[in-house]
């Protein structure tokens, strides 16, 4: 993991860096992203902080991933839970720890939120 690796909450300022960081992601899956639906859902979960969290990562003061953990009452858990919504790290700054340190503050939010779970979905590529 790289030292000068920072990792901190999304703010409404990081709204054009953040859909910087979806447009690559969904392009690299093959996907046309729509910017109003993916703007107003970023707006949505940051005025309503109750709902779950976003992350920046930045390498060398460069944003190079996000990572969304969004909250849900899960029936099977008895209780909320955590779902990793998006883990994105650009392609070039892969394998240098940096999602993990994306997941550790996922997992912190857990705490904070005092969550049973924390739940993801991966592509079988992935």
């Amino acid at each position: 993991m790289k030292t000068n690796l920072i990792t901190r909450k999304a703010i409404h300022t990081d709204l054009d860096i953040l859909l910087e960081l979806m447009n690559e992601f969904y392009s690299e899956a093959g996907f046309v992203l729509d910017y109003e639906i993916v703007r107003s859902s970023f707006n949505e979960l940051l005025n309503h902080a109750e709902f779950g969290s976003i992350f920046l990562m930045y390498l060398d003061s460069n944003p190079v991933g996000h990572a969304v953990i969004t909250i849900r009452y899960a029936m099977e858990y008895g209780g909320f839970v955590g779902y990793i919504d998006d883990l994105f790290i650009k392609k070039e700054y892969r394998r240098l720890g940096i999602a993990n340190c994306g997941l550790a503050a996922l997992e912190k939010e857990c705490e904070r939120f005092k969550l049973k779970g924390l739940i993801v979905e991966v592509g079988e590529s992935n």
